[in-house]
């Protein structure tokens, strides 16, 4: 199961091979993952990436993912609004930690609270 947001500028695609439909919010959360790639960090937030790492690609490529994978499909507001079981020893992404996945989820988390958006 996964997906992409790499066809064009207003499209996604999902992979699902035999899913059971109890799963179905993991892949609305999937969905929503896809989203924020194609609306939000195209337009917004990879901007912001590229004046911090002009050069550094596999930095960018990282934060933007790890970033994505906070919020969705498992992370703080898949928790919130679609009832992802929130599985603690899930690395938001293979070359980040398990306590530095721990401060991404905290820190994103602040900011959803206290309702600040991602800023310069």
């Amino acid at each position: 199961m996964g997906g992409g947001a790499n066809i064009d500028k207003e499209s996604i695609s999902l992979e699902i091979s035999r899913y059971l439909a109890e799963k179905s919010n993991y892949v609305l959360s999937v969905i929503w993952h896809e989203i924020i790639h194609l609306a939000f960090e195209k337009e917004y937030f990879f901007q912001i990436l590229k004046t911090q790492f002009p050069n550094d690609r596999e930095s960018l490529n990282l934060i933007k993912e790890t970033t994505a994978r906070a919020l969705f499909p498992r992370g703080i507001l898949a928790k919130k609004f679609l009832q992802i079981n929130d599985d603690k020893r899930v690395l938001l992404h293979p070359k980040i930690s398990s306590l530095h996945t721990k401060q991404i989820i905290n820190l994103i988390e602040s900011y959803i609270q206290k309702k600040e958006g991602f800023r310069r």
